[in-house]
């Protein structure tokens, strides 16, 4: 962890500067499908500063969090048109959240990369690395006479991993308690509103488990 994150955790709640808000809306990727972050990626410095100030705000507040840049909406999208539409796993949950959470939790992330040390032979999830190598490494073995491969597939697992989990996790890796209590109070109050044929519903909801995707 390097000095600037070391100041950003060393009071009783985490705090941000600027130039940590600058380095994340670097990356938003005008070439890719972010373009509902477009208006930061070109924002003025000072638009920039009000952010920041709001998102430490947010880190200070100890009981109202329910805040609405924690909205996400959420889209099923038929996953093929091969599937029954009256079933309800023939949907992908597509969450789109707002850019001022999208930038929010990029900047988390940065502060728990130093704890999050991964293994060699880790292909996906990892940056610079994909499932490719993993394949390419397949395609060697299979030269080989006797090979055994087991492939493991966890269902669903974004959609049902359990906070409580996450939490030990963070705890197992050591992660400073302050960052540690932000992620979870991330987790608790994110809410989601449901968007079906152009009707968005009233009454948000909080999920008891599972995680945004991407």
């Amino acid at each position: 962890m390097d000095l600037d994150q070391e100041n950003n955790v060393k009071s009783n709640h985490v705090q941000f500067n600027i130039d940590d808000l600058s380095n994340v809306i670097k990356l938003i990727d005008t070439k890719k499908s972010f373009k509902r972050h477009f208006h930061w990626k070109y924002s003025p410095i000072l638009a920039q500063k009000i952010l920041i100030r709001c998102l430490n705000c947010w880190c200070k507040e100890s009981d109202n969090k329910n805040w609405a840049f924690l909205c996400t909406t959420l889209q099923p999208v038929l996953k093929n048109n091969k599937k029954c539409v009256s079933e309800f796993k023939s949907y992908r949950p597509i969450a789109s959240s707002t850019t001022e959470c999208w930038l929010f939790e990029k900047m988390i992330k940065k502060l728990c990369l130093p704890y999050f040390d991964t293994l060699p032979e880790q292909f996906g999830y990892k940056k610079a690395h994909n499932t490719s190598q993993c394949l390419t490494i397949v395609k060697q073995l299979s030269k080989v006479d006797d090979v055994h491969v087991a492939l493991l597939d966890a269902s669903a697992a974004f959609d049902t991993i359990s906070h409580r989990r996450i939490l030990d996790c963070l705890i197992d890796r050591k992660v400073p308690q302050v960052v540690i209590r932000l992620i979870i109070s991330l987790l608790r109050n994110t809410h989601f509103n449901i968007k079906w044929f152009g009707q968005i519903t009233q009454q948000p909801f909080y999920p008891l488990a599972g995680v945004k995707q991407g």
